[in-house]
């Protein structure tokens, strides 16, 4: 199916920058969005789009169909729960073990979900993975060739989303914990934190460029611009502990593991400090982005996941290696559960009621696509993301909401902007007797969305001049 469902003003915005790669612009730093709002250009420099980028050129290649995006995110997150099998079987050194950890990773709700729609914090999640793999692995054989390999994953991550850039404290942890051992500050120490640091370079030059322009982005300014009050953020906090760490990120068929984790991973003589160091990273990370991660970004919590399944992977290993005779009757029946439970738990993500928008633009889709030519510039209304509307009609153009649009501004688009149909569902709107002057006819009534064809720009500009003549 096409994009519908939890979250789709974030897929939709993902999407955009897609189509615009296929369509118009296959530069990758420019990535573009659907509307020209105040006469801006669509340009739209959030994280930098090497996902979007990349699933664009596999588009140029096998067409532009919604089952090619979703077969390359697939892969995207395959390879992610690929990398996280081979994190697990390096430092657990069980191949069975990380087997199972792997599976039960892939089975957990969020990135169930996400596996297979466009957001770019999957491709960040997948990339840090392989960070780990390689900066761990880098320990053991002291190859430059690892750290290099480690270098390249912690910048894809954090070029496509930035807070994955906290991975990091994983090479801090390891160059100071090697300058406290060796009591000195030679070439291999400083080779080991300048390599990462000179990766990280294109990352570094890409946000300085584009976040000036990150106007009102609760990101940047996170708990220290308080937008919520306080009792507020003790509601967010008791969701997830009650409903975002135990039933999104973890869920009941890997409880066990991860309570066995716990106790084990304290137990263990390998080396477990990074994986303190980097849980206490992303908990700072929480509480320091609170209000913007709310009760709705899971996604945004995406950062939690390689600590957490790596418990799992501890509590996996103990049982294996416990004497236990119901042990693998155990893991096999939480093997079974776990696809079962996860394909219930997350089947209402995919329903209209979590898209939380005018329904009638997903059912009268393919009918409101035919309405208007592909490449008309549109005016849209009520859309307040300026993303979906866009979206489920495949046109650019103008985006208003709360039912706003004066006829200036209208006269001013059909005259200057180029603007030729417009797609409403706010009767508001298209029954003001001030903006009907500007419509030529009503092309189609698709429930409450309906068309119309907008006089052209020479019988707007006549329109004008009759009004001073009158004047």
């Amino acid at each position: 199916m096409d994009i519908q469902g939890a979250h789709v003003w974030r897929q939709c915005q993902t999407m955009w920058n897609i189509k615009n790669f296929i369509r118009y612009d296959n530069n990758i730093l420019n990535p573009r969005v659907s509307h020209f709002n105040g006469g801006k250009d669509n340009l739209y420099r959030y994280e930098f789009p090497i996902m979007q980028w990349s699933i664009a050129q596999i588009h140029h290649l096998l067409g532009d169909d919604i089952i090619i995006c979703r077969i390359s995110l697939f892969i995207i997150g395959l390879f992610g729960a690929i990398g996280l099998f081979y994190l697990c079987n390096f430092y657990f050194e069980d191949q069975l073990t990380a087997s199972i950890t792997a599976i039960l990773f892939q089975f957990s709700p969020i990135f169930f979900y996400y596996t297979i729609n466009p957001i770019p914090d999957l491709f960040a999640l997948s990339a840090s993975f392989w960070f780990l793999y390689f900066i761990l692995k880098e320990r053991k054989t002291r190859k430059l060739t690892d750290l290099i390999w480690a270098s390249c994953f912690l910048l894809l991550a954090t070029l496509a989303k930035l807070p994955f850039l906290m991975f990091s404290v994983v090479i801090m942890y390891f160059f100071f914990r090697e300058i406290i051992k060796e009591r000195a500050l030679g070439f291999r120490q400083m080779l080991y934190a300048m390599v990462p640091l000179f990766f990280l370079l294109p990352a570094f030059a890409w946000y300085a460029w584009v976040m000036p322009g990150w106007t009102d982005n609760p990101i940047l300014t996170g708990i220290f611009k308080n937008q919520v009050p306080w009792e507020k953020y003790f509601e967010i906090l008791t969701y997830h502990y009650e409903t975002m760490f135990p039933q999104i990120l973890l869920y009941p068929p890997v409880w066990l593991f991860v309570f066995l984790g716990i106790f084990t991973m304290f137990k263990t003589k390998s080396d477990k400090g990074w994986i303190i160091v980097l849980a206490l990273i992303t908990f700072l990370y929480l509480f320091l982005q609170l209000n913007a991660i709310g009760t709705s970004h899971d996604y945004y919590m995406f950062p939690f996941m390689p600590w957490l399944y790596l418990l799992v992977g501890f509590g996996t290993k103990f049982i294996l290696d416990s004497k236990f005779k119901l042990a693998p009757l155990i893991i096999l029946r939480m093997l079974i559960y776990a696809p079962i439970h996860t394909s219930i738990k997350t089947k209402e993500s995919w329903g209209m009621e979590r898209t939380g928008f005018n329904k009638d633009l997903f059912k009268y889709r393919h009918e409101l696509r035919a309405a208007a030519p592909q490449d008309a510039r549109c005016v849209m209304l009520n859309d307040i993301s300026k993303f979906i509307f866009s979206y489920q009609i495949d046109k650019m153009g103008y985006v208003f909401h709360y039912d706003h649009l004066p006829a200036p501004w209208l006269d001013d688009m059909i005259r200057d902007y180029e603007a030729s149909y417009m797609y409403s569902d706010s009767r508001i709107v298209d029954e003001n007797p001030e903006i009907r002057k500007f419509i030529d006819e009503m092309v189609l009534d698709a429930g409450s969305v309906h068309v119309f064809k907008l006089v052209s720009k020479e019988q707007a500009l006549e329109m004008r001049a009759n009004k001073r003549l009158s004047e």
